[in-house]
């Protein structure tokens, strides 16, 4: 099953993610979660690894796994609703980086209005519009699947678009 949609998932469920750059441009996936009260957990950067990474290891053509190599994420309690931002552009996206890095280093007490302003950032509508063409179909990668869970097979989406796409998957975690 690939994830092109919100969904329902188990404590326990595990997930990866896997970027291939077929062009040069800058991808970031960003998770957050909110809990069953409705409070916002801190954005974090899950791609690329860390700032520096898209002057020390990225290329057109490599595979990325999220996380790194055989690792999985895993929903854990507390129940919520996680989200994933898949966002690229061709051009790097330095106020939201700047934001990212100033959540990263922020006082709890400073985090919840961080987390907001990198929502907003996240959202802001860009002045390049993504393609009217159709913007993902999936695709078989070398003609194997790429991960299991629970014996549902996850394929690969090749995304096409021109200057920004931008795509929001939510996970309900029950």
């Amino acid at each position: 099953m690939a994830i092109t949609q919100d969904t329902i998932q188990h404590t326990g469920d595990q997930f990866k993610m896997i970027v291939q750059l077929q062009k040069p441009c800058f991808v970031y996936v960003l998770h957050s979660s909110k809990n069953k009260e409705g409070t916002e957990g801190d954005v974090t950067w899950l791609f690329p690894y860390n700032k520096p990474q898209f002057m020390t290891d990225y290329e057109v053509g490599k595979r990325y796994d999220i996380p790194p190599r055989d690792a999985w994420y895993s929903l854990s309690p507390p129940a919520g609703r996680e989200t994933i931002y898949l966002l690229a552009s061709t051009q790097r996206l330095s106020d939201l980086e700047a934001l990212l890095e100033a959540s990263a280093t922020a006082s709890p007490a400073q985090r919840p209005q961080l987390t907001a302003r990198i929502l907003a950032e996240i959202r802001a509508p860009r002045q390049v519009r993504p393609s009217p063409a159709p913007g993902e179909r999936p695709v078989r990668i070398g003609g194997s699947v790429r991960g299991d869970i629970h014996g549902k097979y996850l394929e690969a989406v090749e995304i096409s678009a021109y200057h920004f796409y931008s795509k929001t998957f939510t996970l309900e975690h029950h």
